[in-house]
């Protein structure tokens, strides 16, 4: 499949909403991959895959999940919000057959993040921060430190991310956390 056949596919899977929210995070990603140095065709499907199970129910987003033996964490298992990430990635592995793991890891950390994320996975998760879409009061800062850093980016998007996790009182997955730090723990390495 090219990239217009994933558009195609996640029209016809997406509220026009969603797919106007994935079609510009595949147009951030693209940007990002061309400033970071990052292939610019997977940071487009990526884009545009990110969400695919969003709006599938809680059932088929966990079916797919076991299909794939993917295995949740405690937090992740009492998250649901969470589970379209890795459900998205197992559709992506099992029913588009997309064999290329840098795909499918920015697919499936693009909520949470991870600590060693590649360039891809790094762009893919700054991208659905700063989407054309997004309106929250941190945005301009994020995207202007994605046009000098993705870390520094990363660490003002999980950062505010936890603030209004904590301020909900809702659960924060473990591997948020490590996402910051690591990304931090890079961001102070640069600066020695």
């Amino acid at each position: 499949m090219n990239i217009d056949s994933y558009v195609e596919l996640a029209k016809s899977r997406l509220s026009l909403k969603r797919f106007m929210h994935s079609l510009s995070v595949s147009r951030e990603a693209k940007k990002l991959a061309q400033k970071h140095g990052c292939d610019e065709i997977k940071a487009e499907i990526a884009g545009i895959l990110h969400d695919i199970m969003k709006e599938t129910s809680c059932e088929e987003q966990l079916a797919m999940i076991k299909e794939a033996n993917i295995k949740l964490n405690e937090i992740e298992r009492r998250s649901q919000k969470l589970w379209h990430a890795p459900a998205g990635a197992a559709y992506a592995k099992l029913r588009l057959k997309i064999i290329d793991k840098d795909i499918l890891n920015a697919i499936n950390y693009h909520t949470s993040g991870r600590a060693n994320m590649s360039i891809l996975e790094k762009v893919v998760f700054v991208a659905d921060y700063i989407s054309e879409d997004r309106k929250y009061n941190m945005l301009g800062k994020i995207k202007f430190l994605s046009s000098v850093s993705l870390d520094e980016a990363i660490v003002s998007g999980t950062e505010y991310t936890m603030k209004f996790l904590f301020k909900k009182k809702k659960l924060v997955d473990s591997q948020a956390l490590e996402t910051y730090n690591a990304a931090l723990m890079r961001i102070q390495d640069k600066e020695k």
